[in-house]
């Protein structure tokens, strides 16, 4: 992550986990509601937030303070642009993969055993567990 971000995420309390989903159904899964959270294993457990809010805790720990608008801007774009898109429905058959960002305590990101729950991924709201290495 530091080659592709020039930063050190976890260290900044960022936790990324990449994340590919596969719609293996024959309709289209509405991304948009879907809901992915991480359990540590202390029983603590962080919600996923957005990409923007992830750039500015970024911003944040390394103190950059002074920047251009245009370059900030083009910055977060960049950013953001390796999340996952849940904006868009994922259609029958289709792959799509990306980051999904967490803010955690620093500490806690380098902790071993997280579990990833991600829930309202179809009409039945199910939740999958996923172990995270």
């Amino acid at each position: 992550m530091n080659d592709t971000f020039d930063a050190n995420l976890i260290l900044a309390g960022v936790l990324p986990v990449r994340l590919k989903l596969t719609n293996s159904s024959q309709e289209p899964v509405d991304l948009n509601k879907s809901r992915f959270e991480i359990k540590a294993a202390n029983g603590h457990s962080y919600k996923a937030t957005d990409p923007k809010k992830a750039f500015k805790r970024l911003v944040a720990y390394y103190e950059i303070s002074t920047y251009s608008k245009p370059g900030y801007k083009e910055s977060q774009e960049a950013f953001t642009g390796y999340a996952l898109d849940l904006s868009k429905p994922l259609g029958a058959g289709e792959s799509r993969e990306g980051l999904v960002f967490f803010v955690v305590p620093a500490a806690a990101a380098y902790a071993q055993g997280f579990i990833m729950i991600a829930s309202r991924l179809d009409q039945k709201g199910a939740a999958i567990e996923l172990s995270l290495h």
